[in-house]
């Protein structure tokens, strides 16, 4: 992804993946912190911050509107002695526009899924539907800047301009390897199982790795005090798990 973003001048990166993947660390480390896509997204940002005349990192947690999202971060890109923001949105975005050309800009935009409909494809909640033109601006205008995206879903407009060799790029965060997953379970508990238990729980939690640290140690506790009364039950964790405790 660094190599799109410095040597490509890719103009639009998406780094798609669950909660806990890694995402925003992702895109921190570009520019100087499971492995979440906010901590990994920023963490690319600091590597990567002198190539750039302005960073801007938003997140879209509280579902901002495009409007508002737009004049933060133009009031963080211009001079107010010098520059006044327009009021329509329209105006703000040719605003935008003017400074994506004459600086670098580097803009992430953290948590996109807050904006879309769940479990629609990629469409835009209702009132949202003016973050396309932010985007297809960032994708498709003539500038040098470059809008890194972090979500849990690819925004529809998104998959219609991507491609291997065009500027607007997409990057899958997958989960974590079976091995990966048995490295956390032994730095909490001592676990022991066959390669075939081990990848029913890969399978289970697709890889988290934000469940994948919080369950040993749920697990280790559920062992020791309710292990024997519970292994034959439908209990949502025992159904899948064929781990044992050391010991048992």
């Amino acid at each position: 992804m660094k190599k799109w973003i410095i040597n490509d001048r890719c103009t639009l990166v998406a780094v798609l993946g669950i909660r806990g993947v890694g995402k925003t660390k992702l895109s921190l480390k570009l520019c100087s912190g499971g492995i979440g896509k906010t901590d990994l997204s920023l963490k690319l940002a600091q590597e990567i911050e002198n190539e750039f005349d302005y960073l801007v990192w938003r997140k879209l947690l509280n579902a901002l509107s495009a409007q508002d999202i737009l004049e933060d971060i133009l009031k963080f890109l211009c001079d107010p002695s010098k520059t006044l923001i327009p009021e329509t949105f329209d105006k703000q975005l040719g605003l935008l526009n003017q400074h994506l050309k004459k600086y670098r800009c580097l803009i992430i935009l953290d948590n996109a899924e807050s904006i879309l409909k769940s479990g629609s494809a990629g469409e835009f909640r209702e009132g949202y539907e003016e973050y396309e033109q932010i985007f297809q601006l960032m994708g498709q205008g003539t500038h040098k800047s470059c809008l890194l995206l972090t979500s849990r879903e690819k925004p529809r407009c998104i998959a219609h301009m991507e491609g291997k060799n065009r500027p607007v790029r997409t990057m899958n965060l997958k989960g974590l390897e079976q091995r990966d997953g048995q490295k956390i379970f032994n730095e909490i508990g001592r676990f022991t199982g066959s390669d075939n238990d081990w990848a029913k729980i890969v399978a289970a939690y697709d890889g988290n790795p934000l469940q994948w640290n919080w369950l040993p140690g749920i697990l280790t506790r559920f062992f020791l005090v309710i292990f024997r009364n519970f292994l034959n039950t439908e209990h949502p964790y025992l159904k899948i798990l064929k781990i044992y405790l050391n010991g048992m």
